[in-house]
């Protein structure tokens, strides 16, 4: 019997319908990673051919959420990407890590970004993935660079590989995970500048050389425990017109083997002790600085890495102002610096109670104002003005002194005459009792007669009458 004609047909549309919901659904489940997103409209991308090539993308609404993923950026011999006026971009793992052409990454005005582990990860080709510490030339590596736009998130091992030049411009960072920035190689700059960094974790910056660290116009909420810690600066390390609101804490800053190190035109709110743990191998200066409160050692941990232990370098501290000021806070390492105190002043009235708070007279001193009494805008050296004003009477330390030295001579006063009367009570008592018997009559010793035969007692009564001369 033949069956219709119909039917067959029927069970051919059918076929074909299952085969293309397969395909889409395989589609849907892996569109994220084979999405290009160089096709889609919204992201606005354009290529420039050339010698170096270039796809800029100019996103046309800042409503969507892109993704950009491994394989998002399809072609490979591509040498600049730029990614400008987006919403949110979040970039996953490895999405440029297969790009042996890359040399530039600009990520600009982004309204939020999400850097996610590996995010922007380089080591170019296979052949040459050997860890290279020293900047050779000859080796490529990539320059990234973050401009005006917000950043929610920065994730453990976010940035890493070959990476010669980091910039952080005018950007608003959330948050920084322990390690986001680690493990780089050929590093020659890291510039941060007119940034805010709200939340940084232990170890955010960890563990790598670089020529020059440069941290300008930027704030921090708070620097924890070994937030940059492990890096190796070879050239410069500055520090300039940065904020610190809350606390740069121990160690906050752990640097070794810059040429030279400045802190310039600064505002923190308090440095714990050994807040940078620096050790240089030139000169220190920290100039046109405020700081609120300055814990004891805030800055003994300033050393110099000195091949000749004859050499010392100068520290110099100039036109700093200090509104409390611990007694051991501009305690430096002498074994290592000659420091320089000039034009420090501590936002405190001239009174010798307060002054001798704070610190202890000696060479620090010298260079170190305070306000006077009458007018808040006058500044006094405090050298003077202990010397000039301060009596043993007018310190609190000079009058605990002059009370327990009082107290002291009054204790041996007393003391004594308590001693002396015992004394003579004592010996009074020894003789009462040994002088008289139980009628209070005198007693005599006399020798026995039969041992001293020959002893006569002689008891001769005297009655001694007033002289009178016939003159």
């Amino acid at each position: 019997m033949t069956r219709p004609k119909s039917v067959s047909t029927l069970k051919v549309i059918i076929a074909i319908i299952l085969i293309n919901v397969f395909d889409c659904v395989d589609c849907i489940l892996n569109n994220q990673d084979t999405l290009d997103i160089t096709n889609d409209r919204n992201f606005n991308c354009h290529w420039t051919g050339g010698s170096d090539p270039k796809l800029t993308c100019d996103c046309l609404t800042d409503k969507e959420e892109f993704v950009i993923k491994h394989n998002s950026i399809p072609v490979y011999d591509v040498a600049m990407i730029k990614i400008t006026n987006c919403g949110k971009i979040t970039i996953g793992a490895n999405a440029f890590a297969e790009m042996r052409s890359l040399r530039s990454i600009t990520l600009e005005n982004i309204k939020s970004i999400v850097l996610e582990a590996d995010s922007i990860s380089w080591l170019g080709s296979v052949r040459n993935r050997e860890n290279l510490i020293d900047w050779d030339p000859s080796v490529p590596s990539i320059r990234v660079y973050l401009i005006s736009s917000n950043i929610d998130l920065i994730a453990n091992n976010a940035i890493h590989g070959r990476i010669n030049l980091l910039e952080i411009i005018n950007c608003d960072i959330q948050h920084m995970s322990s390690f986001a920035v680690s493990r780089l190689q050929q590093m020659l700059n890291i510039r941060i500048t007119g940034s805010t960094f709200h939340q940084l974790e232990t170890q955010s910056f960890k563990r790598f050389t670089t020529e020059n660290l440069l941290i300008t116009n930027t704030a921090f909420a708070t620097i924890p425990s070994r937030a940059f810690y492990e890096l190796t600066v070879r050239d410069q390390f500055l520090l300039d017109n940065i904020t610190v609101y809350d606390t740069l804490k121990p160690s906050g800053f752990t640097i070794t083997n810059p040429y030279n190190f400045q802190m310039l035109n600064s505002h923190i709110n308090a440095i714990a002790g050994s807040g940078f743990k620096v050790a240089t191998r030139g000169p220190v200066v920290i100039q046109n600085n405020r700081f609120h409160n300055t814990a004891n050692s805030a800055f003994r941990s300033i050393s110099l890495n000195k091949e000749d232990p004859n050499e010392y370098e100068t520290i110099k501290f100039e036109r700093n102002i200090f509104d409390q000021l611990s007694k051991d806070a501009l305690v430096v390492d002498k074994d290592s610096f000659r420091p320089v105190f000039v034009n420090l002043q501590l936002t405190e009235k001239c009174e010798c109670g307060n002054l001798e708070r704070y610190f202890r007279h000696d060479e620090n001193t010298l260079e170190l104002s305070c306000m006077s009494e009458r007018d808040s805008d006058e500044w006094v050296s405090v050298d003077h003005f202990q010397s000039t004003r301060c009596g043993m009477l007018d310190t609190k330390s000079g009058t605990a002194y002059i009370i327990a030295g009082v107290c002291a001579i009054v204790v041996v006063i007393v003391g004594s005459i308590v001693g002396f009367y015992f004394i003579r009570l004592h010996r009074s008592k020894s003789y009462d009792k040994n002088s008289t018997d139980k009628n209070g009559k005198v007693s005599m010793i006399v020798p026995d007669g039969r041992t001293y035969r020959e002893t006569e007692l002689c008891v001769i009564v005297e009655r001694a009458d007033l002289l009178t001369t016939d003159l």
